[in-house]
């Protein structure tokens, strides 16, 4: 079994620090990067009897019990077992969590690069990651919202990051102000989400493919210190790039409850 010192990108998610009676949580990491997670179970419940430890060595597995779990893997633990109960005794039963979208188009930093190329990199990562989520559903599931009191749905969301990245690249900064929104009128609120009845979306696709690759020969022309103009205010590409991440990261997250809601798939 790996060293708890070992940050070899095979192995390890960032740490958690430990808060209050987190010590029922234990962390394994596998090396494959899929997560799996030991937690405290009623064994009268479960009928298992396997201490986290024990199951994690087999398969090449990292068993840490000094962090809490993230927030994302707590949720998708309870999620997966609803005989979890964090009352009982240490932790020692294994739970499953989603694995990774796996798709060639779509490729990790590594964990060492340049600024720039790691800012481009996990752009590029969050900009595919929008379309794996979009991808095999039929138009009715890409236009569906099926969380009756939000506008968003797949679609919804392909056009939105489509106006982010003209946006930011174009106006901002390009310092274009003719580049006029694609579908959002600024006198209706979440014109670019709703209504979608007539939009296609092949044509939505490929708009949103061409900002993307009008952006990719905006920032090409500039370095991470130059700036566009925000609100009167000066606004460098760098912080373009972190709000761009950030941005789209968010979305996803809404991407993954949404597509989960329409059809099931789930993957992250």
């Amino acid at each position: 079994m790996a060293e708890s010192g070992d940050r070899t990108r095979s192995g390890w998610l960032s740490e958690h620090s430990q808060r209050g009676s987190g010590a029922d949580v234990r962390d394994v990491y596998r090396r494959d990067h899929a997560v799996t997670i030991a937690r405290r179970c009623s064994p009268w419940r479960t009928g298992l009897d396997v201490g986290g430890a024990e199951l994690a060595e087999p398969f090449g597995l990292v068993h840490d019990e000094t962090h809490r779990l993230p927030r994302r893997a707590r949720r998708c633990a309870i999620g997966s077992c609803p005989n979890l109960d964090t009352r009982g005794p240490p932790g020692r039963y294994v739970v499953g969590v989603v694995d990774d979208l796996a798709d060639p188009r779509r490729i990790e930093p590594p964990f060492v690069l340049g600024e720039r190329e790691m800012l481009e990199a996990w752009l590029e990562f969050h900009r595919t990651t929008l379309v794996l989520k979009c991808e095999g559903l039929d138009d009715a599931g890409r236009k569906a919202r099926p969380i009756t009191t939000s506008n968003l749905s797949l679609h919804g969301l392909l056009r939105h990051m489509a106006e982010v990245e003209r946006s930011w690249f174009q106006r901002v900064l390009e310092r274009d102000a003719d580049a006029s929104p694609i579908w959002y009128d600024r006198a209706i609120d979440d014109s670019e989400l709703v209504p979608l009845d007539d939009a296609d979306w092949g044509d939505d696709l490929a708009t949103w493919e061409a900002e993307c690759e009008r952006s990719r020969a905006a920032a090409g022309a500039h370095g991470l210190d130059d700036t566009g103009i925000r609100h009167g205010e000066p606004c460098t590409l760098r912080w373009i790039y972190v709000h761009m991440i950030e941005e789209y990261a968010r979305h996803n997250g809404h991407a993954d409850l949404i597509r989960e809601l329409v059809d099931g798939a789930v993957g992250w």
